[in-house]
């Protein structure tokens, strides 16, 4: 009697939650539709529960000149998304053995200069080290594309002090990560790309994705990769002739930090393998969502009630529950990835025009999931 209960209960709630979720894309493909309409957005957006996709749609042009539109197999350079990739390589490294996660940087890369930073440091950004933009940068030679191993050189030639105390305090360091790729390598006796493929995107059957060696995307070779805009005087221009956007030359060869290209399918082919444990065992991968702490054991915050993991954001939401995420910005490029394990959810955003308007979106989009 009970059982016949259950099953009449369920034939009524189960079109219940169904005519919900439904209605739910349907108001979320209404507000992206009108972010595309005001041009404020130009992109793919997909979203999954419970491991099925339940919305996946493209707004605008992949190629402006060529008329290409997008689509979900088009491929993104998702910049600083890139990093949880470089930390789960670690991550792998540290599970055979290779490493620890407290062992000192310059174990492994002698001539690395600051004897007290650890890999946990560069995979939580708790370095301290330098900061890039203003100390480093505008020491490179712009006339040639530079990267991993010309900013180790620098560092050991310059010796730069530190931001702060390893450990101390939260700052965000792309090279860290650059320095994570390189340990990756001396480590494994393989180049970056091919690791990440073998150990991570083949696995995970992440056919479009790749951790490449450069981040130029002239010298990117992928047939369904995207062109990046920036909108300018209410016209599309490609964000890297653009010449404020230079640098996309001259650090055209720094990896580890925000060289993958992907595709939103991928990414929640991504978002499969993490949650089915796929790659590591869960005792491992969980490593990953606990945030940095000091010494002493207190909380490292990169704001109020956000803290940072190894390559990810962590924060709660008071509807959706635990939210792991991490954006990523290239000139002409924005990323959003973010994941509501208790919800068994995940939202993925690859935009090709620069938009003022991701934030605002992304709250939107989470509005309509609650």
């Amino acid at each position: 009697m009970l059982k016949r209960i259950y099953s009449v209960l369920l034939l009524v709630v189960s079109p219940l939650v169904c005519c919900r979720a439904q209605q739910n894309v349907a108001s979320i493909d209404s507000l992206l539709q009108v972010y595309y309409n005001r041009q404020e957005l130009n992109g793919t957006i997909l979203i999954a529960q419970h491991g099925k996709v339940i919305l996946s749609r493209s707004y605008g042009m992949a190629d402006v000149d060529k008329q290409r539109p997008l689509t979900s197999l088009t491929q993104f350079q998702i910049a600083s998304v890139s990093k949880q990739f470089t930390a789960y390589a670690i991550m792998q490294l540290k599970a055979t053995g290779k490493l620890q996660y407290d062992d000192n940087v310059q174990t492994y890369l002698p001539t690395f200069p600051y004897p007290n930073i650890t890999i946990r440091h560069l995979l939580t950004h708790t370095s301290g080290l330098p900061d890039f933009w203003t100390q480093i940068r505008p020491k490179l030679d712009t006339s040639k594309s530079n990267g991993n191993a010309d900013m180790l050189a620098y560092l050991a030639e310059h010796k730069l002090p530190l931001q702060a105390a390893p450990g101390t305090k939260w700052i965000y360091c792309d090279i860290g990560f650059d320095l994570l790729a390189t340990l990756i390598e001396r480590l494994s006796g393989m180049n970056y790309q091919a690791f990440l493929r073998k150990y991570l995107f083949e696995p995970a059957s992440m056919n479009d994705t790749e951790a490449l060696l450069v981040t130029d995307i002239r010298r990117i070779k992928a047939k369904n990769l995207a062109t990046g805009y920036l909108r300018r005087n209410n016209t599309l221009k490609p964000a890297h002739l653009e010449p404020d956007q230079n640098f996309v030359f001259y650090l055209g060869d720094f990896y580890g930090d925000g060289s993958v290209i992907s595709t939103t399918g991928d990414l929640k082919k991504w978002d499969d393998a993490l949650s089915n444990y796929k790659l590591l065992p869960k005792a491992i991968q969980d490593e990953a969502f606990r945030p940095a702490r000091t010494p002493d054991g207190q909380l490292i915050e990169f704001r109020s009630g956000t803290t940072y993991g190894f390559g990810w954001f962590l924060r709660q939401h008071p509807v959706l529950g635990q939210q792991i995420m991490h954006s990523g910005g290239q000139p002409g490029f924005q990323t959003w990835f973010a994941r509501f394990p208790d919800k068994q959810l995940c939202v993925v955003i690859c935009m090709n025009v620069e938009s003022k308007k991701l934030d605002e979106i992304t709250k939107g989009i989470l509005f309509h999931l609650q």
